[in-house]
C-alpha cells in the first residue's frame, strides 16, 4: 500500500507494480505445500479427498480406448493398457532417420547405424537426427489416422503428451532451441477442420519445457497428398513447397520439427533444407510413428 492524491484527497491505494505475482499454471494445493499455512495439513487431505470424489462422480477415460480409467481429471492421458498396446513394437532405430530395426522386432540383436540403415543411404538427408514413439504399424497405425480427424483433438493431445514423456529425456540432452510443427496448407486445414502436428506440438511441450515457435514454417502452395504417391514423386511433390517465416529466428539454432508420421521422409527433409538454408546449425524431427521406407 502507498499513500497518493487524489483530487486533492490522500488515499491508500495498493501498490500493484511492486506486489510479488502469484504464480500461474498450477494447482492451488501445489501452491500451499510451499507455504506454512497453519491449516496447511486439513486443507491438503480435504483436497486429496475432492479429487478422489470426482474422479468416482466424473471418471477420467482414457483418450484412446475411452474406458474409465484412474488418474488426475486436470490432465488429457492415455490408460495403461492402451500405452502398452502403442509402443509395443518399439525396438532399437537409426537415430539419423529413426528407421526401426526389422530385425531387431523379431528378436534378433540388430542396430541400425547410418552407414547400414536404409533410410539413410537412398538419398542426402538434411536433418541431423530423428526421435519416432513406435513404428507406424497396428495401434499407433491406427492412432494415428484417428489423430488426423477432428473429433479426435483429445486423443492428439493426449498423443503429443506421451511423446513428451517417453521421448522428453532424450530430448532436453540436444541442447534444443526452438520446436516446431510441419505446416499444413490452409486448404487441407479448412478440409479437415485440424492441424493434427500443432496439437502434438502442444502435448510435447506440455511435459518438456521447450520455446515453441508453431508459426515458423508455412506452406506455400497446395500439395497432393503424399500417402497415394511413390517415394520418388513425395520427394518432388513437396519440393520448394515450404518457407521460413523469421529466417533470423533460426540463424545458429537447433530446431526440433514435429510431424504425426515419417515415411519416406519427403516433408521433413525439404523442411530441414530450408532451414539450413536460413541459417539453422542443426535439425532434428520427433515424429509419432516411422513408417517403412517405399519405393
Amino acid at each position: 500500500m502507498k499513500c497518493v492524491k487524489i483530487n486533492g484527497v490522500s488515499r491508500l491505494v495498493k501498490n500493484r507494480l511492486s506486489a510479488k505475482p502469484r504464480p500461474r499454471g498450477r494447482p492451488c494445493w501445489q501452491i500451499l505445500r510451499q507455504t506454512n499455512h497453519p491449516n496447511k495439513q486439513k486443507i491438503l487431505i480435504l483436497t486429496r479427498g475432492w479429487q478422489a470424489a470426482k474422479s468416482l462422480v466424473f471418471p477420467v477415460h482414457c483418450a484412446s480406448c475411452r474406458q474409465a480409467c484412474h488418474g488426475s481429471a486436470d490432465r488429457l492421458l492415455i490408460c495403461t493398457t492402451c500405452e502398452i498396446s502403442l509402443l509395443r513394437h518399439r525396438t532399437s532405430s537409426c537415430p539419423r532417420c529413426g528407421l526401426f530395426s526389422q530385425a531387431a522386432s523379431r528378436g534378433e540383436k540388430s542396430s541400425l547405424l547410418p552407414a547400414n540403415c536404409p533410410g539413410c543411404s537412398q538419398r542426402k538427408l538434411w536433418f541431423d537426427a530423428t526421435l519416432a514413439l513406435g513404428p507406424y504399424r497396428d495401434e499407433l497405425r491406427e492412432a494415428v489416422l484417428r489423430s488426423k480427424r477432428s473429433t479426435e483433438e483429445a486423443l492428439t493431445l493426449s498423443l503429443g503428451a506421451l511423446m513428451g514423456r517417453r521421448l522428453g529425456p532424450l530430448l532436453e540432452t540436444q541442447e534444443i532451441d526452438l520446436i516446431a510443427n510441419t505446416p499444413t496448407h490452409w486448404k487441407r486445414r479448412w478440409q479437415r477442420g485440424v492441424q493434427s502436428t500443432e496439437l502434438l506440438l502442444t502435448g510435447i511441450v506440455s511435459q518438456v519445457k521447450l520455446p515453441v515457435a508453431s508459426r515458423l514454417l508455412c506452406s506455400k502452395r497446395f500439395t497432393k497428398k503424399q500417402g497415394t504417391l511413390s517415394s520418388a514423386e513425395r520427394f518432388r511433390n513437396v519440393s520448394n513447397a515450404f518457407r521460413v517465416r523469421n529466417r533470423r529466428q533460426v540463424q545458429g539454432k537447433h530446431v526440433l520439427v514435429v510431424d504425426d508420421v515419417m515415411t519416406s521422409g519427403a516433408t521433413l527433409n525439404e523442411l530441414a533444407r530450408i532451414l539450413h538454408q536460413a541459417g539453422a546449425r542443426k535439425v532434428s524431427n520427433v515424429v509419432l510413428a516411422r513408417g517403412q521406407c517405399s519405393s
